[in-house]
């Protein structure tokens, strides 16, 4: 397509992808940071404690992918 029929400049949709990719990433960290710390005070021998503590930390290690990917696309990393 030429640039007369695209919507957005190509800037702005790589820009917008990022902040979609980037802000819920940082979400997602923060969300499961939280829900991660107030695992802490449970019960560790219980399974389910131990298996929410293991999605949790899935959780912050997508997360971390999602914004150091959403970092080094612009080269801050």
């Amino acid at each position: 397509m030429t640039e007369a029929h695209q919507l957005v400049s190509t800037t702005t949709f790589m820009w917008f992808i990022t902040f979609c990719v980037g802000g819920v990433s940082a979400l997602w960290l923060v969300y499961d940071g939280f829900n991660l710390a107030r695992t802490r005070k449970l019960d560790r021998a219980d399974p389910v404690v131990r298996d929410r503590r293991f999605g949790y930390t899935m959780g912050l290690i997508m997360a971390t992918v999602g914004v150091i990917g959403a970092l080094r696309f612009h080269g801050v990393l």
